[in-house]
């Protein structure tokens, strides 16, 4: 939804009135918290019956970015078990503990609670508001109210503020706009902080989603809610191994900086999404180097593509796939396999398939796509994750951001990757 200036004014004012407030919490530096692998035995959303294939299907057709319905901009749906990396947090008094995918491309941090009018099943326990002696029902004229201002937010007879997300596939979570006390980690606790209590969620969910933690740039995100805590930074590590470490850092020293990080800016204009801009694809071959130029519509908007921590692949312009697939066929010497949708290129090959080097050339600097550029979807066969988008919704997914610390800088507008091993933690 796009905004006039005076809104945006105001509601910078109301985000800072309202972080003020937030500040009477306990004191952090920063924090840590371990984020559990799509494919983890600890994940408690992990179905062990499915297949990786069955598991990599569900994830990317459940993470494709969807129109938001009545709004000019777009928006993620939550995300399907398999695709996101999931955070333990604790909501209430006495403290909760749930589970929640992060996701840079949503907002509003919400979670399924009693009583449920509509509801999809959920394995784990579902929180229940009635036994957190700090939960608080916001009222339509309060400023937590007013942080949900882009989440479609009602007024009940009661004087209760609800909100409401829609999706054009008619998937929908709706409900009470509330503050309690959150927790992250060991010890970093939040008083009053704004989530979204579901009561009526339906359509396109995974049966076993609670939740997602919005790490946007709307005013009722997680990271703007506790700017001043945390310094306006966070950065994740996504690490590739299901049985090693992936993690996410808030505070002043969560965005790493060393010789090798390139630093991209990311756009403001238009929506609460981390638009940055991408300028080419280059494959590297044997004796060779392409650059596949980005080629999709022009826009009035600073960036082309959304930086997207909870969508699985990443979806490039039609035209720009085609002359990419194109390069990395040259650059592979074996006969393409008939694909498996949503994949467009795949091939049978042994343990020793060879990948070429696949760079994002970013403004500011190329990203390797190391360790996600291909993913094994069955025994013997690989395909590119790296597939045409049917519309001009642009992500860059988080299996191209595999094994780099991804910072973001809010006060410098600013997404950095500085490669690591995430898995040592």
């Amino acid at each position: 939804m796009a905004y006039k200036s005076g809104s945006l004014i105001n509601l910078s004012m109301l985000l800072v009135s309202y972080t003020i407030f937030l500040l009477s919490i306990e004191s952090t530096n920063g924090f840590t918290v371990d984020l559990i692998h799509p494919d983890s035995p600890l994940n408690p959303f992990r179905d062990p019956s499915k297949t990786r294939f069955e598991s990599i299907i569900e994830a990317s057709n459940h993470s494709h970015s969807r129109a938001a319905a009545g709004a000019s901009k777009f928006k993620t749906p939550t995300k399907a078990s398999t695709g996101g990396y999931v955070m333990k947090y604790s909501i209430g008094t006495p403290p909760f503990e749930t589970y929640g995918f992060i996701d840079t491309g949503s907002d509003l941090t919400w979670t399924q609670c009693k009583s449920c009018e509509v509801c999809f099943d959920q394995s784990l326990p579902m929180f229940d508001p009635t036994k957190s002696q700090t939960y608080v029902a916001q009222p339509c004229n309060s400023a937590a109210c007013k942080l949900t201002v882009g989440d479609a937010q009602t007024c009940t007879e009661h004087n209760t503020c609800e909100y409401k997300v829609s999706y054009n596939d008619d998937s929908a979570t709706a409900g009470d706009v509330a503050t309690d006390v959150v927790s992250f980690g060991d010890g970093a606790t939040f008083k009053n902080v704004v989530f979204g209590c579901g009561h009526e969620n339906s359509g396109d969910f995974s049966e076993d989603t609670s939740g997602i933690v919005g790490l946007g740039l709307g005013p009722s995100s997680i990271v703007q809610q506790l700017a001043q805590s945390i310094g306006g930074k966070f950065a994740y590590c996504f690490s590739s191994d299901p049985n090693g470490w992936s993690h996410i850092s808030f505070g002043p020293e969560a965005a790493v900086k060393e010789i090798y990080t390139v630093v991209t800016p990311f756009s403001r204009e238009g929506d609460d999404f981390y638009w940055v801009t991408l300028n080419s694809v280059s494959v590297y071959g044997e004796d060779s180097k392409k650059v596949v130029k980005f080629s999709g519509a022009s826009t009035q908007r600073k960036g082309n593509i959304i930086i997207d921590s909870g969508t699985t692949l990443t979806y490039l312009p039609g035209d720009m796939y085609n002359n990419l697939e194109s390069e990395v066929k040259e650059a592979i010497p074996l006969t393409p396999a008939d694909p498996m949708s949503p994949f467009k290129l795949c091939y049978n090959s042994g343990s020793t398939f060879k990948v070429p080097n696949i760079v994002a050339n970013f403004a500011g600097g190329d990203v390797f796509i190391k360790d996600g550029a291909f993913v094994k979807v069955t025994k013997g066969v690989f395909c590119l994750t790296l597939v045409p988008a049917e519309d001009d919704n642009y992500t860059y997914g988080n299996m191209a951001q595999l094994n780099y610390i991804v910072g973001y800088d809010l006060g410098a507008n600013t997404v950095s990757f500085t490669p690591s091993d995430c898995s040592k933690n």
